[in-house]
């Protein structure tokens, strides 16, 4: 019963690893994402 509750502590530790990675990955694209329009909005106003 022990190495089942660890097991499952493990498997959520995972889980919210997995969830940051996301978070992270999707806040790193959606950074680069605005930059791109941003200095593709400055060009077009040039």
């Amino acid at each position: 019963l022990e190495h089942f509750e660890l097991s499952l502590l493990d498997i959520s530790g995972k889980r919210v690893a997995i969830q940051d990675l996301i978070t992270t990955l999707t806040e790193n694209i959606g950074k680069s994402a605005h930059k791109i329009v941003s200095e593709r909005l400055v060009l077009e106003t040039l």
